[in-house]
Formats: C-alpha cells, structure tokens, sequence
C-alpha cells in the first residue's frame, strides 16, 4: 500500500485506497505527512494515521494539479536525445539508450 500511496499521490485524479483489516492496523501517518510536505493532498479516511486513505491530485504551491506530462517536462531525468512528452496523450514517449 505504501508504494501504491506514493505512486497515486502525483499521479492526477482522485483515489481511495482501503484493504483488509489488517491493513488498516499498519500505520501510514509518516509516509502521508512526508508526502503532503512534498505538495500531494492524501487525507485518512478513517483513523488518523491509518488506511484507508483519499488521495486527490497534487499541487504545488497553489498551482493548478500536476499532470503526467507536466511532471515529464520539470523531470530531469528525461532524456535529453530522442525523448518527447506527449502533452495530448499525456504519455512519455521515449527510448533510453545504454551506454
């Protein structure tokens, strides 16, 4: 769940993230204040510090919700030959090279 949190947090749109009873005794409170410190919006939906969790889109200090594509073009990481973001699509279109 904690993976799925961090994933969802910036990933646009809204989610609810439940599991079994189990998981709902598995503390989660340090990864969801960790991630809103970053600028995701992840509230609990049950018990403070607990699953189940909302997690609605991003924002970055008041800006409008971060989508796929507009992550893509601030990442540093994209690659500076033969790589494209598809701002229609909102899909990374890229080949990473070996070297």
């Amino acid at each position: 769940m904690r993976s799925l949190t961090a994933a969802l947090a910036f990933a646009g749109g809204t989610y609810r993230l439940d599991g079994v009873a189990r998981m709902r005794e598995r503390p989660i409170g340090d990864l969801v204040d960790a991630l809103n410190a970053l600028g995701a919006s992840v509230r609990y939906a049950g018990d403070a510090g607990y699953p189940p969790l909302v997690i609605e889109p991003a924002r970055l200090a008041g800006s409008t919700p971060l989508t796929y594509a507009a992550r893509c073009r601030a990442s540093s990481s994209a690659p500076a030959d033969g790589g494209a973001v598809d701002s229609a699509a909102g899909a990374l279109a890229s080949t990473f090279r070996a070297r």
